[in-house]
C-alpha cells in the first residue's frame, strides 16, 4: 500500500470521526433557573414542592389561600397539614422535570408541574401585595 493511499484513508476516516462531533442527535434539555421564593408564580410553586420535600409542611401551607384570597387562621392551617403530609409522600425525592405558565388574569396564573416525567399537577397562583401564593391544586394525571 503507497504513503498516498495511507494518507488518504486516514484523512477520510479523520474527517468521519470529526463529522459526528458537529452532528448531536441527543435531546437538548434547556434549564432554567427559578428562584424559590415569592417574587414569581413558578417560584412560589416550587418554593412549596421544596418545603413538602423537606418535611416542612408549617412552612407549605403558609404558601396557601383560601380561593377567594382571604388570609386563612391557623386552624385552617393546621387543618392543612395531613394533606400537605400526603402529598408530600406522594413527591418526595422526584425531580421537577417540566414548568410551565398559563396566564388567567393579571394576578392570576395556573401554573403546570410535571413531576419526574410523569406526575401532572396544576397550581392556581395568585398575587396579593407584591407575593405570589397558591389559591388551588390539582392532580392532572399521568
Amino acid at each position: 500500500m503507497h504513503i498516498y493511499t495511507k494518507i488518504l484513508i486516514f484523512i477520510v476516516l479523520g474527517s468521519i470521526a470529526a463529522g459526528c462531533e458537529l452532528i448531536d442527535i441527543s435531546k437538548h434539555s434547556v434549564r432554567t433557573h427559578i428562584d424559590l421564593t415569592q417574587d414569581t408564580p413558578e417560584g412560589v410553586v416550587c418554593l412549596f414542592l421544596a418545603e413538602l420535600d423537606s418535611s416542612n409542611y408549617k412552612g407549605a401551607s403558609v404558601l396557601l389561600l383560601p380561593e377567594d384570597g382571604s388570609v386563612p387562621r391557623a386552624t385552617q392551617r393546621v387543618a392543612n397539614y395531613p394533606e400537605m403530609q400526603r402529598l408530600g409522600r406522594l413527591i418526595r425525592k422526584s425531580p421537577v422535570t417540566m414548568v410551565s405558565l398559563d396566564t388567567i388574569a393579571e394576578n392570576k396564573f395556573r401554573v403546570w408541574v410535571e413531576i419526574d416525567s410523569f406526575k401532572n399537577y396544576s397550581f392556581m397562583t395568585e398575587r396579593v401585595n407584591k407575593l405570589w401564593f397558591i389559591t388551588h391544586y390539582d392532580y392532572t394525571g399521568k
